[in-house]
């Protein structure tokens, strides 16, 4: 085993230990210190653990400099087309809706101004820390083959969400934006990725309170 490999799988044995924290961590059922703990968990424990023991830059975790062109703005667009009208499909056919409806809290449908503070203080935060874990430091790791670490960072993505939802089918459509992680996410700011996952999160949710209303 080469010294990469031997860091790689260190790095691996690290991530699990941070996301066995995140899920198993006693804490209380309150959104705030569910927030702060993802927030040790899965940014702060992994940003200390990139530059006090592998001694990367943020460059590397994808906190680069916000440059975009035409190419970026057409893979984030498209993702975000493709994940609204899954939505669309999602929520007409009722997969899962009303299971998830059920997670939501009851004023949120009723009271906008709860909804935007749900969207943009809570889901939108828990998001970018799935997002950031999962195909910012996960996905820095860079195994020799780069498929299998696309494909580790897709699987942990993934619980993560699935965690978050407790449904497959609300999952689905913010997965898709991760087919484009290779165009989006190489040497760009993990913003980008997360931009895309967050607009098709708010359609989703819109369809499906609009459908309860």
């Amino acid at each position: 085993m080469n010294q990469k490999m031997k860091t790689n799988s260190i790095s691996l044995v690290f991530a699990v230990v941070c996301m066995a924290l995140y899920f198993f961590f006693p804490i209380n059922a309150y959104k705030f210190e569910i927030f702060v703990g993802t927030l040790i968990f899965l940014l702060l424990l992994p940003i200390l653990y990139t530059k006090l023991i592998l001694h990367k830059t943020y460059a590397d975790i994808g906190f680069t400099s916000m440059t975009i062109n035409v190419r970026d703005v057409l893979f984030i667009f498209t993702s975000i087309i493709l994940g609204g009208l899954f939505s669309f499909i999602i929520v007409s056919i009722g997969w899962g809706v009303e299971e998830y409806a059920q997670i939501l809290s009851k004023t949120i449908f009723t009271h906008f101004g709860a909804f935007a503070v749900y969207e943009l203080f809570f889901s939108s935060i828990m998001l970018f820390l799935f997002t950031f874990f999962s195909w910012g430091f996960v996905y820095s790791f860079k195994c020799e083959d780069k498929i299998y670490t696309y494909i580790i960072s897709l699987i942990i993505f993934t619980i993560f969400l699935m965690n978050f939802y407790a449904n497959i089918w609300i999952v689905l459509p913010l997965l898709i934006p991760t087919f484009f992680v290779p165009q989006i996410r190489d040497k760009k700011n993990i913003i980008y990725i997360f931009i895309a996952i967050f607009v098709i999160n708010l359609i989703l949710d819109t369809l499906i309170i609009k459908s309860f209303t």
